[in-house]
């Protein structure tokens, strides 16, 4: 049953973050609760919006909560309109997206466009017809018969989708997908991806077996490099990585989600069959993929980062690590077994120019330096207490944007910036092609 929600009395004064959270909590009453916890979804939102900076776009309801691990999806495909057959042009090395992200135990939700936020871009145009395409190749590999797959209208389309420097750097959407004699709806969906970095695949990770994702191997088909499966109940999902460097996720559940509330029985198809289709090498970003940075080793980006960070007789607890597609480290930072902050490292991937780099966001900084390390110049801001206190160390480099944040536990818990600022200017964190 739905309740209408009460409606908040306005306020004569500025909205702060605990209005806010009543606001939230009210309008929440009368939504019913999705299948996903709504506080996961959340999560896998904001660590999104930070990482990602994508542009969603769509005919229908967008994506906010993309069930499973690997769906980020991105806009605007090119000349798929006349080559129905062909679903996108020829592809270079980029990045991909997942659903379950690992957000780290550190609020990371502190903007990264305090500094290295790349140019804002006008949302991309829709893609039907290329998004139709990959639809058609999809329905070869796994209902070539047109018996379950709900074929994709301007109509009924949605599209999601990223895009960085100016390039398109995902796109992608859901398909229904009916079974005869049941009223449900299940799913089919399709990321295509510039590339591993930046995506949100949760295998390796820490996250993995807490969000209970089981994850194995699969035999890479033809010139794939590698393929990969995770498994969440009756969520299959698959990334490929393609011979020229791009990442397909595709998504198989037995509800589509967003307004859908009843699902399918299942989906009659097998890891294999999905492996195979995520490799048709036809599922290509338009125009060829952007120029990506090489990815970053992760255990190496944490190994060093211990060592640059943590003294003798320091120590992290509650570590949450990322997976290879990712470069993030967070903990808590304990000096003799005294919890003095959460710490955490993290190198993001930059496509097209930063906007105002080295620039002070004085929304969330009350003051800021800028310290050259080597004639590298670093942002180093101070945390406004309300948002926490501590500070952010942030580095863009020809490749990568590196950060360390630290949010002390209590006044006087200060972390040495100068350890911070030795591991942000390493110049293992860029990689050049």
């Amino acid at each position: 049953m739905t309740h209408t929600p009460e409606h908040p009395e306005p306020l004569d004064r500025p909205l702060d973050p605990r209005d806010l959270d009543e606001h939230l909590r009210r309008l929440a009453a009368g939504v019913e609760a999705p299948a996903v916890p709504v506080e996961e979804d959340l999560a896998r939102g904001r660590a999104r919006l930070v990482r990602q900076r994508f542009v969603i776009g769509g005919a229908c309801l967008a994506t906010v909560g993309v069930l499973g691990l690997g769906a980020t999806v991105a806009p605007g495909l090119g000349s798929a309109a006349e080559r129905p057959d062909y679903a996108g042009g020829s592809a270079s090395p980029a990045p991909s997206g997942t659903g379950a992200s690992a957000t780290p135990g550190t609020d990371r939700t502190q903007a990264r466009t305090t500094q290295g936020a790349q140019t804002p871009l006008a949302p991309p145009p829709s893609d039907h017809a290329t998004l139709a395409a990959y639809q058609q190749v999809l329905a070869a590999h796994l209902d070539p018969g047109w018996d379950h797959l709900v074929k994709y209208t301007r109509a009924n389309g949605n599209q999601q989708g990223g895009s960085a420097g100016g390039q398109v750097t995902s796109l992608g959407s859901k398909y229904g997908w009916r079974n005869d004699g049941e009223s449900g709806l299940g799913m089919l969906q399709v990321s295509v991806n510039a590339g591993w970095s930046g995506t949100y695949w949760l295998c390796g990770s820490s996250g993995a077996e807490a969000e209970g994702w089981r994850c194995h191997d699969a035999e890479a088909p033809g010139s794939a490099r590698s393929a990969e499966v995770a498994v969440h109940d009756d969520v299959v999902e698959v990334a490929v990585e393609h011979e020229d460097g791009q990442v397909v996720v595709l998504t198989a559940s037995s509800l589509f989600g967003n307004n859908s509330t009843v699902g399918v029985s299942g989906l009659d198809v097998t890891e294999q069959a999905l492996v195979g289709a995520a490799a048709d090498e036809r599922l290509s970003l338009p125009g060829g993929a952007p120029d990506v940075p090489p990815l970053l080793d992760s255990a190496v980006f944490e190994e060093v980062g211990r060592a640059t960070l943590l003294a003798s007789g320091e120590s992290l607890g509650d570590l949450q690590t990322s997976g290879r597609s990712e470069a993030w480290v967070a903990g808590h930072w304990l000096v003799d077994g005294r919890d003095r902050g959460e710490l955490s490292w993290d190198a993001t991937p930059l496509m097209g120019p930063v906007a105002d780099p080295g620039g002070c966001f004085r929304a969330q900084f009350d003051r800021c330096e800028h310290p050259v390390v080597d004639g590298k110049e670093v942002l180093v801001g101070h945390v406004r207490a309300k948002w926490g206190g501590g500070f952010q160390a942030i580095y863009d480099g020809p490749s990568y944007e590196v950060r360390v944040v630290f949010a002390p536990a209590y006044d006087g818990a200060d972390f040495p910036v100068d350890r911070a600022l030795a591991l942000v200017t390493d110049d293992r964190w860029q990689p050049l092609n």
